[in-house]
């Protein structure tokens, strides 16, 4: 009776171990179904900007960072993004090593899609980063 017990709770033990251990995500064919849920990163140090899709719905992805000065010229960067991770780029390193001291817009595009937008000032000296102009798109987040 005694080795009948042991057995039912090892079996139990593993058991949940594995049910612990499973992913809790949702299946590929659900997660086509949803809407990505973006998070983005604007930091100094340069200025640095990330992005990345929190859930995991869309997997691995390209994103381009364009950065706009005052008077239209744009600088680009593309970085290959892992699924759940963040995809960071340096401004100005990352977009051909020089930029002039300038009020600059940045966006983000995924899958031919601006997801997130924001501002900041950048001059050699210092960066000002205008946290309250970051936003994320209609249609482009849950």
């Amino acid at each position: 009776m005694l080795k009948k017990i042991f057995f039912l709770f090892v079996v139990a033990s593993l058991l949940i171990t594995i049910l612990i251990s499973l992913p809790s995500d949702k299946s590929t064919a659900q997660k086509s179904k949803e809407k990505p849920n973006w998070q983005a990163s604007q930091s100094v140090g340069g200025v640095r900007l990330g992005i990345r899709e929190k859930d995991g719905v869309i997997g691995s992805f390209d994103a381009t960072f364009i950065v706009t000065d005052e008077s239209g010229k744009e600088f680009k960067a593309t970085k290959r993004v892992d699924t759940y991770m963040f995809g960071y780029v340096n401004f100005p390193n990352d977009f051909g090593g020089y930029a002039p001291s300038d009020n600059y817009h940045w966006k983000c595009i995924v899958n031919d899609a601006v997801v997130v937008e924001g501002r900041f000032e950048y001059s050699s000296n210092s960066v000002l980063i205008d946290n309250e102009a970051l936003k994320f798109l209609p249609n482009t987040q849950n």
